[in-house]
């Protein structure tokens, strides 16, 4: 082989790794006064919390603090909700001063998957008729020490910064569970996210690192010539050793063949030039001129057999490192994403279950008597279910609807649902599989009678996470 000298040259190639964070907005509906307390007709049931599949819920967040109680300790989520724990407010049951570490469990629930999910009532009843919750956002928030629950001191409090993906001015309510119903807290609307990344932080992210290539030897047949390249314009060829080159084996018009013109070696170029073919890894152009001609070729580098090893090696440890650096920047690019635009601020007097809502005044509402019906594909029969969960994913709503009288929730005799906004059915069927009827369902249906069956598709896929419920359902933040 022939071997070629030509002079040192060194070229920027930077990549950068865009992002945008992007959150569903959603406009808040006519404001509702406070609620008032369930009718006497209902006062003996309680609406409890339950979880209408068992071990699939928005998961929950466990910070186990670094200090003990008695300091102060702030928690943070990746929507962008922050609880911060004053020092010395946390107590035991007798009321005494908690001074050791505790471990605080925060669940939010965001959408209308999360709130399905969570079992926690969506209904409120009040003078003699039963009110839909439009939410802005759930939180439940617990803390334990060795086991044990751990109350916070009312004379101090817990302050609360909960993420919101939704606008507009709503009320705070806390669940009381003893009797399950809300308890009007405040009123008040979100601040812009102080942690939220501003629209160009995609140009803040650390570029993306330069992909690898696997090393070659060279080929026999044609000459080879060394070029100074910089490993730090060139962050990819740093793993190589003793590095030559060679024509890359690509034939393209205005390109020269090393081994048809062997001529350019003996030129002296006053300039050269290296640029990486877009599309082809390990491709790069070289350009020379000495001031009256111009020449290109498609070149690729190639290491000695004795270096080979050495250079594989350090092509694979640089993949690891790679593959490394993409995580994490895919870990920050979600966690920017993930931040909501709004958050609503409160004080807290009590570990539990709070939920930003109004009352949605349903002025199209239409009522039918409601039949739901569910034929599985490999049974002879249709499957008999007892419950059917009504999903408004416009406004963070879920109602239950039960089969017979006297429901706690709503009765398949009065269903009522706005044509007006989005619809879903929801059925939790054996096997933690579901049947739904969508909004497809809802405009062939066509119901204009005072009484309609529902008949809801099933479907295989059974539901092992709040994601994949979303995925059937279309719904997300």
């Amino acid at each position: 082989m022939k071997n070629f000298t030509l002079p040192s040259l060194g070229i920027v190639v930077c990549l950068l790794l865009a992002c945008t964070a992007q959150t569903n907005q959603q406009e808040a509906y006519q404001q509702s006064p406070a609620m008032q307390p369930p009718t006497e007709a209902l006062a003996h049931q309680v609406r409890t919390v339950s979880p209408p599949i068992d071990h699939v819920q928005a998961p929950a967040q466990t910070f186990a603090a670094e200090t003990p109680a008695s300091e102060s300790y702030t928690y943070d989520l990746p929507s962008g909700t922050r609880v911060h724990i004053p020092a010395s407010a946390l107590v035991d049951i007798s009321g005494q001063p908690v001074t050791e570490a505790v471990s605080v469990s925060l669940r939010v629930y965001h959408d209308a998957v999360d709130m399905l999910l969570s079992g926690i009532p969506m209904v409120y009843d009040s003078a003699g008729q039963s009110h839909v919750l439009q939410s802005a956002g759930m939180l439940e928030i617990r803390a334990s020490h060795n086991g044990k629950p751990v109350f916070i001191d009312a004379e101090k409090g817990v302050e609360v910064e909960m993420a919101s993906y939704v606008q507009g001015s709503f009320n705070l309510y806390r669940l009381d569970e003893e009797n399950g119903n809300w308890a009007y807290m405040q009123q008040d609307r979100p601040s812009p996210n102080p942690r939220k990344a501003p629209d160009n932080a995609a140009a803040e992210m650390p570029p993306q690192p330069a992909k690898p290539f696997k090393p070659r030897t060279p080929a026999a047949d044609e000459p080879i010539f060394p070029i100074d390249a910089s490993t730090r314009n060139f962050p990819e060829l740093a793993y190589f050793e003793e590095l030559d080159w060679q024509w890359a084996g690509i034939e393209e018009e205005g390109c020269l063949i090393p081994s048809q013109a062997e001529w350019v070696f003996a030129q002296s170029w006053s300039k050269v030039d290296l640029r990486p073919k877009r599309g082809y890894q390990g491709v790069f152009y070289l350009y020379m001129t000495d001031g009256s001609k111009k020449v290109k070729m498609l070149i690729t580098p190639a290491v000695s057999e004795e270096a080979y090893e050495t250079a594989l090696a350090r092509y694979e440890t640089a993949i690891s490192q790679r593959e490394a650096m993409l995580a994490r920047l895919e870990a920050e690019r979600r966690q920017r994403a993930m931040q909501a635009e709004m958050i609503r601020s409160f004080r807290i007097q009590q570990f539990g279950i709070y939920n930003w809502d109004i009352i949605w005044k349903m002025e199209d509402k239409r009522q039918v008597v409601a039949q739901f019906e569910v034929a599985l594909p490999e049974a002879a029969q249709e499957l008999e279910i007892s419950r059917v969960y009504h999903i408004m994913p416009d406004i963070n709503a879920v109602v239950p609807y039960d089969k017979g009288t006297g429901s706690l929730y709503g009765s398949w005799g009065s269903f009522t649902f706005s044509p007006s906004t989005s619809n879903k059915l929801l059925a939790i069927l054996p096997g933690m599989r579901v049947a739904i009827f969508d909004e497809e369902d809802f405009a062939r249906a066509r119901i204009e009678g005072k009484s309609y069956t529902f008949r809801m598709r099933s479907l295989p896929q059974r539901i092992n996470s709040p994601e994949e419920l979303r995925a059937l359902l279309g719904v997300g933040v």
